[in-house]
């Protein structure tokens, strides 16, 4: 049995998925699963491609900071359940 629960624990060591919500400015949230090393362009392009919106109309933001194309949830030091912002640009005055 002890080698089952090594192998167990092995598996659960080699994959970590974190769960991710991004959050619209009208209050709704859709979840994503993501590894620690996946660019979060992935994220961005699902999201503005699933409402519609071009790319560069969407400002991602996590803790008040942009996330660019080339981060991961890694490289901002994310956890499971951590919220992403999804803002529209506005334009004018």
């Amino acid at each position: 049995m002890a080698s089952t629960s090594s192998k167990k624990n092995k598996k659960s060591n080699e994959v970590t998925i974190l769960c991710l919500k991004v959050k619209s400015q009208d209050g709704e949230e859709l979840v994503y699963r993501a590894k620690p090393n996946t660019k979060l362009s992935k994220l961005k392009n699902d999201y503005c491609n699933r409402y519609s919106f071009p790319i560069n109309s969407i400002a991602f933001l996590f803790d008040g900071r942009r996330i660019r194309d080339e981060d991961t949830p890694e490289s901002l030091k994310m956890e499971d359940g951590d919220e992403i912002d999804a803002m529209i640009h506005q334009t004018g005055g």
